[in-house]
């Protein structure tokens, strides 16, 4: 980045929400702190692979004027569409302009990926040893996502450490979205008695929608006459999206 060109490109999607206002106000503040400017590439759809495919939103990325760009940055946990994020990283590397991958690896840019195997694995531990949750369950995202794969391979391998079942039968997918991780949790109700003790997700999307019907389904076992009794009333901990205690 050491021409003439002072703008760097971000391709994201659904920019509007929180965390990526967040994000792109610090990628901004530090970029402006270098004499950069920043330039959003953004669509409201996530590309989410079960649920979008290809559609007309994607044209906002034909738009990327590459030669404009000291670098460009792609949020790959954003764009799910490998063929899509493809497209865009060989366009940029016709140009010999700088891309970096944030979220998966390609060795046709920089690449930047979080490690966090041994913060992801110590918090299933606390869950099992001081939860004492011995039954649990995996949602799982999206069945052929590199994160989905690892996060499901981490809760093995420490259910395998420490003793516990851990097969077919414990794992399901959500998709990474909200309405199919109610339906698998209703279902786990349904089927499974007792309920089990935790369900590990693999996003905080599943982890709130799951948390909310397991809390929403357990207050009405209480109330209701011929139902249940769960001790302390289903009362949700703190921080909320880590835990939930019944």
């Amino acid at each position: 980045m050491m021409d003439k060109r002072k703008i760097i490109g971000v391709c994201l999607s659904q920019a509007h929400t929180f965390l990526k206002t967040d994000l792109l106000a610090e990628l901004d503040q530090a970029a402006r702190e270098e004499g950069y400017s920043v330039v959003v590439f953004n669509s409201l759809m996530d590309y989410y692979w079960a649920q979008n495919g290809r559609n007309i939103t994607e044209c906002v990325y034909d738009l990327i004027s590459y030669d404009m760009l000291a670098a460009l940055v792609i949020l790959a946990g954003d764009m799910h569409d490998t063929q899509l994020q493809e497209e865009i990283l060989h366009r940029a590397n016709l140009r010999h302009i700088p891309v970096i991958l944030q979220g998966d690896s390609n060795p046709n840019c920089i690449s930047i990926l979080c490690d966090y195997e041994d913060a992801y694995k110590s918090l299933i531990r606390h869950v099992i040893h001081d939860h004492g949750a011995k039954d649990t369950f995996f949602l799982a995202g999206i069945e052929e996502e590199v994160n989905s794969q690892r996060r499901l391979r981490y809760w093995q391998e420490v259910m395998e450490e420490v003793g516990l079942p851990c097969q077919e039968d414990r794992i399901a997918y959500g998709n990474y979205l909200e309405a199919d991780a109610q339906r698998i949790t209703e279902t786990c109700i349904l089927v499974n008695d007792p309920v089990p003790r935790a369900v590990f997700c693999a996003n905080d999307g599943m982890a709130a929608r799951s948390e909310l019907r397991i809390y929403q389904a357990r207050v009405r076992l209480e109330w209701h006459p011929a139902g249940k009794s769960y001790p302390s009333g289903a009362r949700r901990d703190v921080p909320e999206p880590t835990a939930c205690k019944f």
